[in-house]
């Protein structure tokens, strides 16, 4: 009896899912990291000053802007590679999980050099402290999430996205414990970044054992990447202004509003991270889909498959907006304390700013996928330098609500511009194969 159900158990979890199961396993495991980042950024900012709690924050700043590089060098050349069947003989999709290993030490490299420069040049600055202290975290946490992020992937590429659920569960534990450590005990706010680092950890491991990669040739490596290399430099290149007004804007938050500017930022993306991890869920599962939809069905497979990836996150998304504008001031004391109570005007912005983010993804994958990525470049660039100037003007002039007043304009434009490019490019695909 116990054999039958171990059996049946691991029928379940390894059987390749493409219909709902698979979603709903997405969106599980999206919503337990979701969960667990909400958890522990709420945990943390209990337990710490705002200049500590800056301090986190700018280290995922930090992680995102390095992570669009990984995503641009190693997780997209991955998933253009196809799937990875668990019945495969390695290979070609083994290789990668060696490449993304060496990727990740070459990072955590980087990090560990600019950290150690950071501390000998401005240690001493008292102004910089909560700067220094974000490189020091970064070094714990950007290596182990980019494994995170690319182990998830790896497990979606074998049709296993169960075990993603599972791995996100681990994840979960981990990091909220650890936070809930911080809290109880007030540990230092060391302890409290590194929690993510052990969580990642904990998934990283997951990952390895229901899915251990054979063993690869270094020789190998860059054989895997270099069939890429041109998709990789254009997405390389488009990073680098998306990240002014997306993932790491607060950097800019933090340069023109300082280290109480950037813990309210921090706060307001904890309380958007369900519309982040739905927008991640359904991009895990739908992309790949829309690269089989227009190899069957051509441009208009490909428009119809992205138009139902629209209306999904509009739907839950937008739903989920109305609520958080509703109940903002609530959720604040609720979850963080009086003292970020009066950071409700700037939350409010913020979510809206996020939900045109994430309605920015579609039109991002159509263009991709019909290889428009130096017309994704012409509209980061123009929505950077837009992005620069406005929060700028917005923060000298009216502070951090200004700044992130002028953020919501910014996603504006960037969908418009968009929206425009988007049926350019698909215009000019249906005539070049009609």
């Amino acid at each position: 009896m116990y054999q039958h159900l171990t059996d049946r158990l691991r029928t379940l979890l390894e059987r390749p899912r493409r219909g709902g199961l698979a979603r709903l396993a997405s969106f599980g495991d999206q919503g337990m990291q979701g969960v667990a980042n909400m958890a522990a950024n709420a945990l943390l900012a209990r337990a710490m000053s705002k200049s500590e709690f800056s301090s986190i924050g700018l280290a995922f700043g930090i992680y995102f802007f390095v992570y669009g590089f990984h995503r641009a060098n190693v997780v997209l050349p991955f998933l253009l590679d196809g799937p990875n069947e668990i019945s495969d003989d390695g290979g070609k999709h083994d290789r990668w999980f060696w490449f993304n290993l060496c990727s990740v030490g070459a990072a955590a490299l980087v990090l560990v050099l600019v950290a150690g420069a950071a501390n000998a040049l401005f240690g001493s600055r008292p102004a910089m402290q909560w700067v220094v202290r974000a490189l020091v975290y970064s070094v714990f946490v950007c290596p182990t999430m980019l494994l995170t992020e690319f182990s998830r992937r790896w497990l979606y590429q074998a049709q296993m996205p169960i075990w993603a659920a599972v791995g996100s569960f681990v994840f979960l534990v981990i990091n909220v414990g650890m936070a809930a450590a911080v809290y109880l005990w007030r540990l230092p706010p060391l302890v409290g970044a590194t929690s993510w680092a052990a969580a990642s950890a904990g998934l990283f491991l997951t990952s390895a054992v229901v899915r251990p990669p054979k063993p690869g040739s270094l020789r190998d490596l860059p054989g895997v990447w270099k069939p890429h290399a041109r998709v990789a430099l254009w997405q390389s290149l488009n990073h680098l202004p998306y990240t002014l007004y997306n993932n790491s804007v607060i950097f800019l938050i933090g340069a023109f509003g300082g280290a109480a500017a950037a813990a309210s930022f921090t706060v307001a993306r904890t309380l958007s991270s369900p519309v982040l991890s739905v927008t991640g869920a359904v991009d895990m599962l739908d992309k790949p889909r829309a690269v089989r939809a227009l190899a069957q069905g051509g441009v208009a497979g490909l428009k119809s498959s992205i138009g139902r990836t629209r209306r999904l996150l509009a739907g839950l998304n937008g739903g989920y907006t109305v609520v958080l504008l509703a109940l903002t001031p609530a959720l604040l004391s609720l979850i963080f304390g009086a003292s970020y109570a009066r950071n409700a005007p700037e939350v409010r912005l913020l979510a809206l700013a996020f939900f045109l983010s994430s309605m920015n993804q579609p039109s991002e994958s159509i263009l991709l996928i019909l290889g428009g990525s130096r017309n994704i470049f012409s509209v980061r660039l123009s929505t950077a330098l837009s992005a620069v100037l406005a929060l700028a003007l917005g923060g000298l002039l009216f502070g951090s609500v200004g700044c992130v007043a002028m953020l919501v304009a910014v996603q504006t434009l960037n969908l418009v511009l968009l929206t425009v490019t988007e049926r350019s490019v698909t215009r000019r695909a249906n005539a070049t194969t009609g």
